[in-house]
């Protein structure tokens, strides 16, 4: 999806930053971001991936198109229990940890 450091942000990471950022989460960093293959009906290809927050929470998203609104929403949207059991031995994960400055798990 572009999350590379010398990537341009995509018009679906720039979406997915909007949609985020109406959660309130805080700082946050993505990681194992991949396109799905698929265009919405809004233009964009669905996205599926992970953040993590300053606060510890990793949460996995969906970017898909809401066919009642006609606007993109984050769904599912849901916290992933016991994060660090399940993505600990995962580099961007373990990278994106670092960046926010939280504890190796």
């Amino acid at each position: 999806m572009g999350y590379r450091k010398d990537s341009p942000e995509s018009e679906e990471r720039r979406v997915i930053r909007q949609l985020l950022s109406r959660k309130r989460l805080g700082r946050y960093e993505f990681f194992l971001g991949q396109r799905e293959g698929r265009r919405l009906p809004g233009g964009l290809e669905e996205v599926s991936g992970f953040v993590i927050t300053e606060h510890d929470v990793a949460y996995a998203f969906w970017l898909s198109w809401d066919s009642k609104s006609h606007q993109y929403v984050l769904h599912p949207f849901r916290a992933v229990p016991h994060a660090d059991d399940a993505l600990n031995d995962d580099e961007e994960y373990l990278e994106a940890r670092r960046k926010l400055g939280l504890d190796p798990p």
